[in-house]
């Protein structure tokens, strides 16, 4: 008979589980692991105990958001954002409240104001895969 850790893991086999499901943005969803998620996902011990809806994460989120004293804070939040947990990231943006779009993007054709304020606080790629150029 299969116990119910080995049921979990049978139910989703392509689902990373633990600190591996945590560091995909994709997948994260941060407070909003149900109890039953976080023991089928091996996730006790690594989130904060309480549970929250993707909603109150959203609040919490801009709470956050609005601390920030200029644009490039804003910017590196948001960023930071995306990095751990892309769900949230992309429901903050479509909430009804104001979240710069300036921050989220750069300007207009010849605008390289943000990418020179914006260079020295990368913190990772999203997405790339680096090549080798042979010269």
């Amino acid at each position: 008979m299969a116990t119910k850790q080995q049921t979990a893991q049978s139910d989703f086999p392509d689902v990373p589980r633990g600190m591996d499901l945590l560091n995909r943005q994709l997948l994260n969803k941060g407070t909003a692991f149900t109890e039953e998620e976080r023991r089928h996902f091996g996730l006790d011990g690594l989130l904060p105990p309480h549970c929250e809806s993707l909603e109150e994460q959203v609040v919490r989120a801009y709470e956050a958001y609005k601390r920030k004293d200029d644009d490039l804070e804003r910017h590196i939040y948001l960023r930071a954002l995306q990095d751990t947990n892309e769900v949230l990231f992309y429901r903050l943006l479509r909430s009804p409240w104001p979240v710069s779009n300036s921050v989220t993007s750069t300007g207009g054709p010849g605008d390289y104001s943000s990418l020179t304020r914006c260079a020295t606080p990368f913190r990772r790629s999203c997405g790339t895969v680096p090549i080798r150029m042979s010269t």
